[in-house]
């Protein structure tokens, strides 16, 4: 398996260059202070039935920030850069075809990603329980499970423009112009979008509500959102109009998310001439 040397090989570069251990240090400072400050807050107000999962809940916004910009610094450089250097050569001189080196170092940089995700939520549950706040277990789970899932997804992003394209500052500009768009302006635009459908009388107001919801329903960060809903203990069986507002939806969206960036990094990658 050509693949699995090429991700073996990401996965040592990472622990040498003390690239893993720099990585685990920053989820471990964000989960943990995270997980206190939310603490801190629940046990401010006393809603009984809201602490039970207020926490895990609280932790899924920053989550939904945070995963998504280390998804794309971890993996804007696996192919790119290789390229750049000239050591891409090298690697393809190798019994490793392009395949090979594609799905290696997806599967390398999502590997150190979950690493750093799984020390970094182990921690955060650890000063959860320590200041005595509620850890419904299985949520918490559930929760780590989905934010190893959001962060594949933005390292398949940031790997398949690494693969895809031949500039790195183009890489390092559409990756983080993504971040910025799924974090920070989607809901803006998806807000513009609204108010031009209705001024300009544009269908009917059940087709202008579609329209947004669909497109809101397509962004990453919603979808992960709309998946915990669903398996988390809390979760409660609501009548929605459309499919795509279903929390099962958002697994869709996420598992299109984690492939479709590969595949267009594949074929941009095939047949890309290497200079």
């Amino acid at each position: 398996m050509s693949w699995m040397a090429v991700a073996k090989k990401d996965v040592r570069d990472a622990v040498r260059s003390r690239r893993l251990l720099s990585l685990i240090a920053i989820f471990v400072l964000f989960f943990a202070g995270a997980s206190s400050f939310f603490v801190k807050v629940t046990s401010a107000y006393e809603v009984e039935d809201a602490n039970e999962l207020a926490i895990i809940l609280s932790l899924t916004t920053p989550t939904a920030i945070f995963l998504p910009t280390v998804g794309i610094l971890s993996g804007y450089r696996s192919v790119v850069g290789e390229r750049d250097s000239g050591s891409l050569k090298l690697l393809l001189s190798l019994p490793h075809t392009r395949t090979d080196v594609l799905c290696g170092k997806f599967i390398g940089r999502t590997t150190i990603v979950s690493v750093a995700t799984l020390v970094g939520l182990v921690v955060s549950g650890g000063v959860i329980a320590a200041l005595g706040a509620p850890l419904p277990i299985v949520d918490f789970l559930l929760f780590a499970l989905l934010a190893l899932l959001l962060g594949a997804v933005f390292v398949s992003i940031s790997v398949g423009l690494s693969a895809g394209l031949a500039s790195e500052n183009a890489v390092v500009a559409m990756g983080f112009g993504l971040v910025v768009l799924f974090t920070m302006v989607w809901d803006i635009l998806n807000i513009v979008l609204a108010l031009l459908l209705s001024y300009f009388e544009i269908g009917s107001e059940a087709f202008q509500s579609d329209i947004i919801t669909f497109i809101n329903a397509m962004n990453p960060r919603q979808a992960f959102y709309s998946a915990y809903t669903v398996v988390n203990s809390a979760s409660q069986t609501g009548t929605v109009d459309t499919f795509w507002q279903q929390g099962w939806f958002g697994f869709v969206v996420l598992v299109l998310w984690l492939t479709l960036p590969l595949v267009f990094g594949y074929w941009r990658f095939a047949h890309a001439e290497l200079s």
